[in-house]
């Protein structure tokens, strides 16, 4: 046995009088898959996307497949989370309609390894028709942000309540500055829970998710041999194997 003041510090149990898990330093686990299936089936009941002119709801959470933990290491809170979950909709387009158009909205990549921009999100209709297609647009457009924002509620919660009891508090720092560090609002998730959750669009309109795309060719011949190949009717057909009509003027063909 070592003499007072002697060894290892991550022994000293007078910092804590319940001598529990000193200086947080070993590894301590809480199953949050339970309560994350609750939480989903909560969060995506009766969910309403309305604009001019539609009317969406998410109805419920119908599958849901993975498992979530919070875990404490050296006093930092780990979270695990990996889920594939699909949701029921249906919409109007006209809210005089009768007809009610159906639809799926899967999410197969939910988890700590994703930032909530990337997770992949699938919107499907069951019918396809005019209407049906310009719902499932809209789900499209606007249907999928709601998803995210809710995706956010839930990891917000999850980082919450499973910090719980989890962090000890020591000499050192407390209990709430620990929590307060495994769920900061630096976070970049958290971006989403920023906008109203109530927020609703107002237009159908068709909103496109687009990027630049920049294509560089090298050519190893000189610029007048690439500028012949492109403008000398033989060349051309050399090239096409097939009769050519070039005219190198402005205007021309």
């Amino acid at each position: 046995m070592a003499k007072w003041g002697e060894g290892d510090p991550r022994w000293i149990v007078e910092e804590r009088p319940d001598a529990t898990n000193v200086n947080n330093w070993h590894w301590t686990e809480k199953n949050a898959t339970t309560w994350s299936k609750e939480r989903f089936h909560q969060l995506f009941k009766n969910v309403k996307i309305c604009g001019e002119n539609v009317d969406c709801t998410i109805e419920c959470l119908e599958k849901c497949s993975g498992e979530a933990t919070a875990n404490n290491r050296k006093g930092k809170l780990i979270f695990f989370y990996e889920w594939v979950l699909t949701l029921n909709w249906n919409g109007k387009l006209d809210s005089k309609s009768n007809v009610c158009h159906k639809g799926k909205i899967l999410i197969p990549n939910l988890s700590e390894e994703n930032e909530l921009h990337d997770v992949e999100i699938t919107v499907t209709i069951d019918e396809s028709n005019e209407e049906s297609e310009a719902l499932k647009q809209y789900m499209y457009n606007y249907g999928r942000e709601k998803v995210r924002q809710i995706l956010c509620v839930y990891i917000k919660e999850l980082k919450e309540e499973y910090s719980k009891n989890l962090i000890l508090p020591n000499k050192n720092s407390t209990k709430d500055e620990n929590i307060a560090a495994a769920t900061s609002k630096n976070d970049n998730n958290y971006v989403y829970c920023s906008k109203s959750l109530n927020s609703a669009p107002n237009s159908l309109g068709c909103k496109l998710d687009v990027r630049t795309l920049s294509i560089e060719e090298e050519f190893q011949c000189s610029a007048n041999d690439l500028y012949n190949v492109l403008t000398k009717s033989d060349m051309v057909m050399s090239f096409t194997r097939s009769p050519a009509k070039v005219e190198a003027v402005r205007g021309g063909e």
